[in-house]
């Protein structure tokens, strides 16, 4: 079953495929779900950090300008997995050069989706 609350969100900030908005809600609120369910077990973590070689050769004066302010930051967002066979936790998927608001940060949707989306890429079947 799908949380109504997540698909909504999902189909109102995620954006998708064409024509396919729906779908790719309910697959990214199914992912968040089950994500969650493995951080409630102890099996799951998400952790957030400074992205540590971060690639600005994109930004013009007034991007550099508000990363050098404080104002912007990138981070990198990790999804890890516990392994059952020796307790060590393993990178099972990553994402870096997320510009990130940092005044906007309480509100900001955009983290919510990056980590609905690492999540639907892993395999939480695979052995560690």
């Amino acid at each position: 079953m799908i949380n109504r609350e997540a698909y909504r969100f999902f189909c109102e900030t995620a954006g998708g495929r064409v024509g396919f908005q729906a779908v790719c809600a309910a697959a990214l609120a199914r992912a968040e779900a089950t994500l969650q369910a493995e951080i409630d077990l102890g099996l799951a973590r998400i952790l957030w950090e400074l992205d540590e070689d971060p690639d600005l050769s994109w930004c013009d004066k007034r991007d550099l300008a508000n990363f050098s302010s404080g104002r912007w930051e990138m981070l990198c967002c990790r999804v890890e997995r516990r392994c059952l066979a020796c307790n060590a936790w393993r990178v099972v998927e990553c994402l870096g050069g997320i510009v990130v608001d940092v005044q906007a940060r309480p509100r900001d949707t955009y983290p919510r989706v990056v980590e609905a989306e690492l999540a639907l890429t892993v395999d939480w079947h695979a052995a560690c």
